[in-house]
Parts: structure tokens; C-alpha cells; sequence
């Protein structure tokens, strides 16, 4: 079986991401993200998973996950947002089994919390189209091609 891979490059400055043409943009990149990705079996729902940092911080799960948020709200889409600080992950496991996503995207950092975006990415391949995104994400994208189906570089929720 052969794979596909898609590297998604979007590079605004900082000085940029309000500007409604770039909003516009990625909407519309977003889309056709999720047209190529629909297949029959599945459903248009797709998930959005912010690792747990519990093993790290004693404080996890103090932040909220915006940039995942701003994604939901501003895509057409039906998404669901997991923080795995506040959700098990075999909460999320049976979660994933009830919703069956078109796909999932994880937020994937370079620090300790690398190995569990991994990890949580090899439990799901080949059961859905996996998407990495997030700051290894942009600083990296080669190292995550054999774990995720799609890797979005720059700021997805700009």
C-alpha cells in the first residue's frame, strides 16, 4: 500500500493574521483539506486533540487550547475539541469509536510532550487521516511524515 503525503506550507508574519484575506485563505485551504481526506465510510466530523501535559507540568491543563478553539469556530465543519488534560485518553479512545472522524488533528510540540502526540497518533493510524500541527509542526514537518497523514506548517488559525 502506498501512502500520500501532504505538507501544507503557510507563512504570514504576525503583522498579517488579521487581515481577512489570509482568514479567507485558510478557510479555503482548510476545505479543501477536508475534501480530499472525505472518503464514504466515514463521517464529516473531525476531532481536534490537544495532548495531555500532565507528565510535565504540575499545573496542566491551566491553559485553554485557543488556537484549536479558534479553528473550530472559524472553519465550516463539525469539530470537536479534546484537551487530554481534562479528557482520558481512553475516554477520547471510546469517544473516537462512537464518532468514527473523518479526521483527527494533534497538536504536536517539541518538548517532552513530542512522544505522546506520537503516541496517541500511532494508536489511531489507519483507523482515520491523522493531521499534525502546532509548533514542531512548523519548525519540523519532515520528522512527522511517517506518524501523520498531513502536516500543516504556519498558523492553521490565523
Amino acid at each position: 500500500m502506498s501512502s500520500t503525503y501532504l505538507i501544507i506550507f503557510i507563512n504570514f508574519k504576525l503583522t498579517d493574521c488579521y487581515n481577512s484575506l489570509n482568514i479567507l485563505f485558510l478557510k479555503y485551504i482548510i476545505k479543501v483539506l477536508i475534501k480530499l481526506l472525505y472518503k464514504k465510510n466515514y463521517n464529516k466530523m473531525m476531532h481536534l486533540i490537544n495532548p495531555s501535559e500532565r507528565k510535565i507540568l504540575e499545573n496542566a491543563g491551566d491553559r485553554v487550547p485557543i488556537g484549536l478553539l479558534e479553528i473550530a469556530s472559524n472553519v465550516k465543519g463539525d469539530f470537536k475539541v479534546y484537551d487530554l488534560n481534562h479528557t482520558s485518553e481512553e475516554q477520547y479512545m471510546n469517544e473516537f469509536e462512537n464518532d468514527k472522524p473523518l479526521a483527527v488533528g494533534i497538536s504536536v510540540y517539541t518538548s517532552p510532550m513530542f512522544k505522546e502526540s506520537i503516541k496517541l497518533a500511532k494508536k489511531l493510524k489507519g483507523r482515520t487521516k491523522l493531521i499534525a500541527g502546532g509548533y514542531h509542526a512548523s519548525a519540523m514537518p519532515e520528522t512527522l511524515l511517517g506518524d501523520f497523514d498531513s502536516v500543516v506548517v504556519g498558523e492553521a488559525e490565523a
